[in-house]
């Protein structure tokens, strides 16, 4: 989980996703109680519309 946030620096979704596929193979597959001692990804603060227009429109201006 480590390498994928910090070496190949994946999206959150990512991140989470493979956590859930985990925690589903060891408890649901295998039938084993496991801990991760992992916390999970937090997505990006998105840009309101207009932030997002106006980093656009800095952006071109330089």
């Amino acid at each position: 989980m480590t390498m994928l946030a910090v070496e190949r620096k994946v999206a959150s979704s990512t991140q989470n996703q493979t956590l859930s596929a985990l925690l589903f193979l060891y408890s649901r597959v295998l039938k084993v109680k496991i801990m991760i001692d992992a916390l999970r990804a937090k997505t990006p603060e998105q840009l309101s519309e207009a932030e997002s227009r106006n980093r656009s429109k800095l952006s071109f201006d330089r």
